[in-house]
């Protein structure tokens, strides 16, 4: 009898580790970013998702956009970035999301340890890529997210596929998806993280 019990545990197992397995989808769009100062640039952003019991999961994206004298491409596994912006001729960026299974392990995929409450990780462009920092460092003038917020499930996000996300698209968006009190506000931590990967 318990080697029945275990035999139906492993084939429902196997079975839900193929349902994890199976394949998602991936959508790509140019999207508006309204920067401090009216100034307004347009990034590329390619969302993956993850298909698991029936549900797209976002996964990974990858953002690229031009910082003025390059174009800078990174892909951020677990992460989206919800904020884009630059002060004193240094981009920084808000990422949103977690790592996953051994994301952190994988190289330029560290981005430091968690300080606030709301899943929001800070990172700055330096000339070899981007570098995770504290929440704490990130310019005072930075309060809210500028980006599309990913809420709404994959379907609903197909409608931008291979199209341009305006600013007027992003605040018809946010009209049928008001943000939720972790997104209205760039949060930062009231003590910061003592790695030195996070202070930077």
């Amino acid at each position: 009898m318990k080697r029945r019990a275990l035999l139906q545990a492993v084939v429902a197992a196997s079975s839900l580790g193929a349902c994890m397995a199976e394949h998602g989808v991936a959508y790509e769009w140019d999207e508006e970013v309204q920067l401090q100062g009216a100034e307004v640039v347009v990034v590329h952003l390619k969302h993956e998702f993850e298909r698991a019991a029936g549900t797209d999961i976002l996964r990974d994206t990858t953002l690229t956009f031009n910082d003025g004298r390059r174009s800078v491409t990174q892909l951020f596994k677990g992460f989206h970035p919800s904020f884009l912006d630059r002060d004193q001729g240094t981009w920084y960026a808000v990422l949103y999301g977690s790592y996953y299974h051994d994301s952190r392990k994988q190289p330029g995929q560290d981005w430091g340890d968690l300080e606030g409450p709301y899943g929001q990780w800070a990172v700055r462009l330096a000339d070899d890529g981007w570098k995770p920092m504290s929440m704490t460092r990130l310019p005072a003038r930075f309060q809210e997210p500028n980006m599309l917020l990913l809420y709404g499930d994959a379907k609903e996000l197909a409608q931008f596929n291979g199209k341009r996300v305006t600013l007027a698209d992003k605040r018809a968006w946010l009209l049928r998806h008001p943000p939720g009190y972790a997104d209205v506000r760039l949060t930062r931590p009231i003590v910061p993280s003592t790695r030195p990967d996070r202070a930077s």
